[in-house]
């Protein structure tokens, strides 16, 4: 035993130490142990994993403990965010400060920090609309270990205060991430993988869950495009058809245009005795942007297109660039093919070469 203190209610806490574990009591019962930490970690997942993406997050803490909340919420958000943490007894800020901080590289020294030795039921109540996520573990769960107030905390009456004292805004409007797939497969040597109602992007605001939280979308576009392969002969021994394919238009409470279904969408794949074509789309976070204004943001996102001809003697590796916005504007901004094309009619896809008879799409 290394430390004592009393709660509010005259419960006696100790600090044990044994090696390199250390034990927090309360009238002789396990509260705290070292060693077992997951719960502390998952409650910090669960609880910021919506605000994970947020630029500027402010957290409400319920209960210091042995600050493993505290350090995963720290590791999940970024360098603008603000976690306060309501820690009602002071000698549990001393215990970490000058005991426990070495077990989670001290993050009461973070500047994102801000401590507040009070009960957190007071702090709720003098931040309406203030916190992003609040996490609670002022105890050992509903029934009140170390103070029997805190089960007011988690009564019905408690957890409705918490509710209405979350800040309601879905994310930022104009912070836009992909909930989607980032990289899929298309056609895996001549064969198409892909399917449209599963493989695809979008850019809609952060917090959202789905694309259908958003109203006002557009009907689905399309456009056609080809490339071809010539070999040293002059003869043509690859030519694939497809279409990139997107929806926009979407808003959110009447802001914004944003995307999702951004896709290609194999028609054609036509290749000489002994070539094979893989072809992999991608769309890198660092890509998804707001081209509008923070209060009226548009997505925008790039889709590469990356393609691969398999032959007996090397592979050949290039990728072509789509630029997407979610006012419905598309664009190739980068291709390696001289004659690579927007196909303008039907009649040119249709001549582009055989159809792949496979291809099913739901």
């Amino acid at each position: 035993q290394i430390a004592t203190t009393s709660a509010p209610d005259g419960s006696r806490l100790a600090l044990h130490q044994h090696e390199k574990d250390y034990i927090i009591t309360v009238d002789r019962n396990d509260l705290m142990v070292s060693r077992a930490h997951e719960s502390e970690l998952e409650l910090a997942r669960l609880g910021c994993g919506h605000v994970a993406g947020h630029r500027t997050p402010t957290v409400l803490i319920g209960g210091l403990g042995m600050g493993y909340t505290l350090r995963q919420t720290l590791d999940m958000l970024g360098s603008r965010a603000t976690v306060v943490v309501a820690e009602l007894l002071p000698e549990i800020v001393r215990w970490n400060r000058d005991y426990l901080g070495e077990l989670t590289n001290h993050p009461l020294r973070d500047r994102r920090v801000v401590l507040k030795v009070d009960d957190v039921a007071n702090v709720i109540r003098q931040s309406p609309g203030v916190f992003d996520a609040i996490l609670l573990d002022v105890d050992n769960g509903p029934h009140a270990i170390t103070d029997v107030r805190n089960s007011q905390v988690y009564s019905r009456d408690g957890i409705q205060s918490c509710i209405n004292n979350i800040n309601s805004t879905i994310g930022v409007i104009d912070n836009i991430v992909n909930l989607m797939d980032k990289i899929w497969t298309i056609i895996e040597k001549n064969q198409p993988v892909v399917n449209i109602t599963t493989n695809y992007a979008n850019a809609v605001p952060y917090g959202t869950s789905h694309w259908t939280q958003l109203q006002q979308w557009s009907k689905p576009a399309t456009k056609k495009y080809a490339f071809s392969m010539k070999n040293a002969m002059g003869g043509e021994v690859v030519k694939v058809t497809y279409q990139v394919h997107y929806t926009y238009g979407g808003n959110f409470n009447g802001k914004g245009k944003f995307l999702t279904g951004v896709t290609i969408e194999p028609l054609n794949v036509v290749t000489a005795w002994g070539y094979k074509v893989t072809l992999v789309s991608e769309v890198p976070d660092s890509t998804i942007a707001n081209v509008g204004t923070s209060t009226d943001p548009i997505a925008s996102m790039q889709v590469q297109l990356k393609w691969t001809a398999h032959t007996a003697v090397k592979d050949i590796t290039s990728k072509a660039i789509y630029y997407v916005q979610g006012d419905g504007l598309l664009q190739e901004i980068g291709t390696p093919f001289k004659n690579a094309q927007e196909l303008k009619t039907q009649g040119k896809v249709d001549a582009a070469g055989l159809q792949v008879t496979t291809t099913s799409f739901n």
